[in-house]
């Protein structure tokens, strides 16, 4: 008798969607804003979300590797997916705030999704993400101090039902202080 077992082990991925401004630089996710770090030496993928070919990076441990991408074509938004070759590649630290062009987001990020394990810092400022994956983010990084979620510029969106809307007794997450 032969006994098989599979050992499935999660991989670190890092999905969310993008949404360019034309306006400004046109539709582009600038290094300057956007850097991640996972585990030195090992391998993980970048795909775009927009059909160019997708890119591989080698992670440097805790030294940041800054990511650029000209999107070519007429794209309003991108879903864009960083993920790990390896159960060995971990991502442990991710900035992604936006920068402003005559008042307007060069660039947004409108939703975010982690699998990741080791993730320790994210900083999101000036973005539009929507709360549900702040929160679910909150949850997924353990020190307080590398939750750096800044200001989010949210779409205004019409309520109906005449149902009125209140946060202001949902304004501490995690033991910390947000405002409205």
């Amino acid at each position: 008798m032969m006994l098989l077992i599979n050992v499935l082990v999660a991989q670190d991925k890092i999905t969310f969607t993008w949404q360019g401004s034309h306006r400004c630089l046109g539709a582009k996710l600038d290094y300057g804003y956007f850097d991640i770090r996972a585990t030195n030496g090992e391998q993980f993928t970048i795909n775009w979300g927009d059909g160019t070919p997708t890119e591989t990076k080698i992670g440097l441990g805790d030294a940041n590797i800054y990511l650029h991408h000209d999107y070519t074509g007429n794209y309003d938004s991108c879903i864009v997916t960083i993920a790990a070759l390896s159960a060995d590649c971990k991502f442990t630290y991710l900035d992604c705030h936006s920068d402003f062009c005559d008042d307007v987001p060069t660039f947004q990020i409108s939703s975010l999704l982690f699998e990741c394990s080791n993730l320790t810092y994210l900083s999101c400022d000036r973005n539009c993400i929507q709360l549900s994956d702040l929160y679910a983010a909150h949850l997924v990084i353990n020190e307080q101090s590398g939750k750096l979620f800044g200001t989010q510029y949210l779409p205004y969106q019409p309520l109906t039902g005449g149902v009125t809307v209140d946060f202001s007794d949902q304004n501490i997450i995690g033991g910390v202080q947000t405002f409205l």
